[in-house]
């Protein structure tokens, strides 16, 4: 992987790609992506979801704010919904327990739609107006 990164190659690990047979199932993703990033001394993780990030109560409810910045000891459990998309395993409370380990580490993680066109591009060029959930890393 370090090869990557010194070719200006992002890699992008999915459980699913790198543990073919079920019997060796790892973990889930966000999980698997944040063992990765503290193995490589990453900068940021980026961990997309199918909303924008951690809200203050149910996403769908119009009264729940997106919470944009988590500082190092900040507890949100009592924000992290328990349901997970059709499509997940972990949901919000693997991406929640992950920032944390990952953000204890020293890393910046951010917890963005992945449903959004262009996510990582206007996380990079616009993150002050993009969506997001951003958990600053322990100094």
């Amino acid at each position: 992987m370090t090869v990557m990164l010194e070719n200006g190659v992002l890699p992008i690990v999915n459980e699913n790609d790198t543990v073919s047979v079920t019997e060796l199932m790892f973990t889930d993703n966000d999980e698997l992506s944040g063992l990765i990033a503290r193995m490589m001394q990453a900068d940021t993780l980026v961990l997309l979801s199918n909303i924008d990030g951690i809200f203050t109560g149910n996403p769908a409810d119009p009264q729940s704010q997106l919470i944009k910045e988590v500082l190092p000891g900040t507890d949100l459990s009592d924000y992290i919904q328990t349901e997970k998309s059709s499509a997940g395993r972990g949901g919000m409370q693997s991406k929640y327990a992950t920032a944390v380990r990952v953000q204890q580490a020293g890393i910046r993680v951010i917890i963005a739609n992945g449903k959004r066109d262009n996510i990582l591009i206007d996380l990079t060029e616009h993150p002050e107006t993009t969506p997001h959930t951003e958990f600053a890393p322990l100094q």
